[in-house]
C-alpha cells in the first residue's frame, strides 16, 4: 500500500514508533545525554532549549519534513527505548533518517526493527527510490559494521569527519526479504 503521508504511530513485531510530544522532551534529553556511545551531534540540555527545538520540529512535521519518533520497546513499554527521526519525506523520489539511538543494553533487534520499519515506510509506503545520504562520524565502527551486516547501504562517499552512506529501493529489496523472515520492519496499517 503506497501512501504519501508517514504514520504518526507504528506498531511492529518488537516495538513501537510513536510521534514525539512535549512530554518526551525529558526522556530525550535524559537518553541523547547519558548514552554512552553516542555519536549523534550533542544537543543543549535545557528544557527550554528542548523546548524551542520541539516547536521547531512541530513546523517542520507540519510541513510535511519530517516526523520524529520515540521508539518504546514493547518488552519494557514504560519507557523510550531510543529515538530516530524519519527526514526529507517531502524531497521527491527520496528520504533520508537520522539521530537512530538506542538506551545502553537494548537487545540489537530493537535497531534493526527501527532500521527495517524506516525503510519500508521509505520506500513502500512513500514509494521513495532512494535513502540519504545520511552521514555516520568517521569513529562509529559499530554503527558502521552494522551497515555493512545489513548489506544494503553503499558508502559513496567519505571525508575526516564522517561516511557518507545512501541505500536504493532495489537494494532494501533485494535483502529485506531475509529480514522479514526474521520478523524485522512487519507493521500492520
Amino acid at each position: 500500500m503506497n501512501n504519501t503521508q508517514p504514520l504518526s504511530k507504528i506498531d511492529t513485531k518488537y516495538l513501537i514508533l510513536e510521534e514525539i510530544s512535549e512530554a518526551d522532551l525529558y526522556g530525550i534529553i535524559d537518553l541523547r545525554t547519558k548514552k554512552k556511545d553516542n555519536h549523534l551531534t550533542p544537543i543543549n540540555a535545557s528544557i527550554d532549549a528542548q523546548l524551542e527545538y520541539f516547536n521547531k520540529y512541530k513546523i517542520r512535521r507540519a510541513n510535511g519534513i519530517e516526523v520524529y519518533y520515540k521508539i518504546i520497546n514493547k518488552a519494557q513499554p514504560k519507557i523510550i527505548t531510543g529515538l530516530v527521526r524519519l527526514t526529507e519525506i517531502s524531497t521527491p523520489d527520496k528520504f533520508s533518517w537520522e539521530s537512530l539511538i538506542v538506551v545502553d543494553g537494548s537487545p540489537p533487534y530493537i535497531s534493526l526493527d527501527a532500521m527495517m520499519t524506516i525503510y519500508r515506510i521509505g520506500f513502500e509506503r512513500l514509494d521513495k527510490k532512494s535513502c540519504g545520504p545520511w552521514t555516520i562520524p568517521i569513529n562509529a565502527n559499530t554503527v558502521l559494521n552494522l551497515h555493512k551486516k545489513v548489506g544494503m547501504a553503499s558508502e559513496i562517499s567519505r571525508d575526516n569527519e564522517a561516511y557518507y552512506m545512501v541505500v536504493s529501493r532495489e537494494a532494501f529489496l533485494k535483502r529485506y526479504d531475509f529480514f522479514r523472515k526474521l520478523g524485522y520492519g512487519l507493521y500492520n496499517i
